[in-house]
């Protein structure tokens, strides 16, 4: 019996970035950080290398050119796209052999009841055969009978009947027609037991692996329940390391100490509430998973694309019901390299949902939020991106996209949910990796604003 042993590995993620020469002009690389010293290589207008960190002062970035690490400045290159990848390994340890003994368990008796089934109808064929044989054998000392009884007809007869002599051979005719179906009869009765003989033989290797699978099943029960008895001397032992340890509070004490607590606590409801944060609000929990990748996002544009944050939608008085028009406007404004000014609204969804039968499906946004982002980009003149994070943690998303506003809502259907007033957009997981912008020149070239 196999007793497989998987290590469960945490997901992992990393991001492979490549840089290249900006427009209509060429990148030098240096050996150090010293544009004094000659260039070993200059990279051209298309070319791409891996990138690697940037130097302290933020001027210089290394990169890796033909397996050597070289550097160059900032302001000669730009993002030019990411590979992102990210995988699972899951396993189980005693589960997967307990699992495994019960599949073959299962089989075999299966396996042993179709033998069984075929058994009892050869047995059902053969009982049918004896039937025959037994009728055979009783016509047989009927003719016997008759035959007997017409030879003493015969010696008893003093005529020389005709019709007699053809009576007995008739008699004698049938007598052998009649001993020829015996022999048939008993050949098929000694092949039904040979084959009886072989399904005994089979009935017995069927029980000697039967109890193999027992036995292996027992020993199974018996590692769990070894396994078991070691976790509960450890709790055991745990429990009284713990009972050693003696807490004397008064009832006073204990009274006086939550007091003290739930004045602190709700000092400190209060005090979040200044700050735009009711902990108590029943949205709470998506407000906060919302600005956890916020931060996601902004820390990815500013320490890893070395982007300006601009503007952050503050997003107070949301809790207090007090209409704030700026929250109304996309969650980030950022600026690139160039200069070039664009918007980021930030969406975070726990996971994908079968909607309207299609499957791996999310609601991204009501239609009138994506309408005023759209009409935002048309008004400030500021490309309008759709961050869209789904699954996982909401400071790590499993998958994260980035997409423009305009091809996503055209890419996207409109649908009212039970118990719903105000319509949603709803977008398929494929078309999400269409639109995707992040595995290509991301915000090298902002989206033009018809």
């Amino acid at each position: 019996m196999i007793f497989s042993v998987f290590i469960l590995t945490a997901d992992r993620a990393y991001v492979d970035k490549y840089v290249t020469a900006k427009r209509k002009s060429t990148a030098p690389l240096y050996l150090k950080v010293n544009s004094t010293d000659p260039a070993t290589h200059q990279l051209k207008n298309g070319e791409n290398v891996k990138y690697q960190y940037l130097s302290t002062s933020g001027n210089w970035m290394y990169v890796k050119f033909k397996e050597k690490i070289l550097t160059t400045k900032t302001t000669g290159v730009y993002p030019s796209y990411f590979h992102y990848k990210s995988y699972i390994i899951a396993s189980g340890k005693l589960y997967l052999a307990l699992l495994t003994c019960f599949i073959l368990f299962v089989i075999t008796s299966f396996k042993f009841s179709i033998r069984k089934k075929v058994f009892l109808r050869v047995k059902r064929r053969l009982d049918d055969t004896l039937s025959e044989v037994k009728q055979a054998k009783q016509q047989l000392h009927n003719h016997k009978q008759r035959l007997n009884q017409s030879t003493d007809n015969l010696l008893h007869a003093k005529s020389s009947n005709r019709a007699l002599v053809d009576e007995k051979s008739q008699l004698s005719n049938d007598n052998k027609r009649i001993q020829k179906a015996f022999n048939t009869v008993n050949d098929s009765l000694k092949i039904a037991a040979a084959k009886n003989k072989k399904l005994i033989s089979i009935n017995g290797q069927l029980s000697e692996e039967i109890g193999i699978a027992k036995q292996q099943l027992i020993e199974a029960k018996m590692v769990k329940q070894q396994l078991i008895n070691k976790l509960k001397n450890e709790l055991d032992e745990f429990y009284k390391k713990e009972s050693a340890i003696k807490y004397e509070p008064t009832l006073h004490e204990m009274k006086a100490s939550e007091k003290r607590l739930i004045s602190q606590l709700d000092k400190q409801v209060a005090e979040g509430k200044i700050f735009g944060v009711d902990f108590k609000h029943k949205h709470y929990e998506s407000i906060l998973k919302g600005r956890q990748f916020e931060i996601y996002i902004a820390t990815w544009l500013t320490k890893e694309l070395g982007f300006e944050i601009e503007e952050w939608t503050p997003d107070k008085g949301v809790d207090q019901d007090i209409t704030v028009k700026q929250n109304l406007n996309p969650d980030l404004i950022v600026s690139n390299h160039s200069g070039d000014m664009f918007a980021i609204e930030c969406k975070y969804r726990g996971k994908f949902s079968v909607i309207e039968d299609v499957s791996e499906s999310v609601r991204w946004s009501y239609m009138y939020q994506g309408c005023r982002y759209r009409d935002f980009q048309k008004e400030k003149n500021h490309p309008v991106y759709v961050a869209l994070g789904v699954a996982g943690p909401a400071d790590k998303p499993d998958m994260v996209a980035m997409m423009p506003i305009k091809p996503l809502i055209s890419n996207s259907s409109g649908t009212i949910f039970p118990g719903e007033t105000k319509k949603q957009f709803v977008i398929t997981k494929q078309k999400i990796k269409a639109l995707d912008e992040m595995k290509s020149t991301l915000f090298s070239q902002c989206e033009p604003v018809l």
